[in-house]
């Protein structure tokens, strides 16, 4: 008893980091967005995150419970549910939405100029595949994607 009470603990306390994680990028006023080829501007929210801490909670539910098939289970979505939120958050990350000419282009010497140059943009219109399939887990349109 004294080993899970010393488990408990120890997972407890990976909620409560997760929890004050999701809290952080929740109350940061960050906004994490994506701007696709077709100039459509996607926000990706916390989910993923939310629901890997619901997931903690059943995993200690199921411990708890003598569950430890279902515990196998969950241990493994979460674990893809953090990869996920990762690999998203890379390819976001990497994602050039302006063209490289329209940028070597742009001026800031003057409040005219950086007016000018900003309405000038262009985006940039190439997409990777991996790029494509963070588009379509945003919009819940990866299974069109499916067969490219």
């Amino acid at each position: 008893m004294e080993a899970f009470s010393n488990f408990s603990q120890k997972y407890q306390e990976n909620m409560d980091f997760l929890d004050r994680f999701i809290d952080l990028k929740m109350f940061s006023a960050r906004i994490i967005s994506f701007i696709t080829k077709q100039k459509k501007v996607l926000t990706f929210h916390s989910h993923i995150l939310e629901n890997s801490y619901t997931t903690l909670e059943n995993i200690k539910t199921c411990c708890a419970n003598g569950g430890f098939a279902d515990v196998n289970s969950l241990v493994r979505r979460f674990r893809d549910d953090l990869l996920l939120y990762v690999y998203i958050l890379a390819f976001i990350n990497r994602r050039k939405p302006f063209s490289e000419k329209s940028l070597e282009n742009f001026k800031m010497d003057t409040i005219e100029n950086f007016v000018k140059s900003f309405e000038s943009l262009e985006m940039n219109s190439n997409m990777s595949d991996d790029e494509t399939a963070v588009e379509g887990w945003i919009t819940s349109t990866i299974e069109i994607y499916q067969n490219k």
